[in-house]
């Protein structure tokens, strides 16, 4: 996968800390993405680009306007372009506590195999 650059929107807009796995049959992206609700996720796979957005809605303590904060709240951001090592169809999302989970099966071609030997 390469990071291509992220499309520009209105207010803050961040990109995602990522980790990825490299695992035998998959790639496994822990994009964190702290505050989303999980219904304002989108992940969506347009050709070889594969797009996350997040949105964030600005968090409201009893009602009351916030005098302090210790950090910026924004919308979530980060594209991909898949290599042909990716099963397209095969991509599966998960949102838990702000992390966001994306498992990538791998096409059958470049996963490990065994060879066989014959006895001659």
């Amino acid at each position: 996968m390469n990071s291509i650059p992220e499309k520009t929107a209105g207010g803050i807009v961040y990109t995602p800390c990522v980790d990825l796995k490299d695992a035998e049959d998959e790639f496994v992206v822990y994009a964190d993405m702290p505050g989303v609700d999980p219904k304002g996720i989108e992940v969506s796979l347009e050709g070889e680009i594969l797009t996350i957005t997040g949105k964030v809605v600005p968090l409201e303590i009893g009602g009351l306007p916030l005098i302090y904060r210790e950090y910026n709240t924004g919308d979530y951001e980060l594209a991909y372009r898949l290599s042909d090592n990716v099963d397209r169809d095969k991509i599966t999302a998960v949102i838990k506590d702000g992390v966001l989970t994306l498992t990538l099966a791998k096409a059958e071609a470049v996963k490990p195999r065994k060879i066989e030997i014959k006895a001659a």
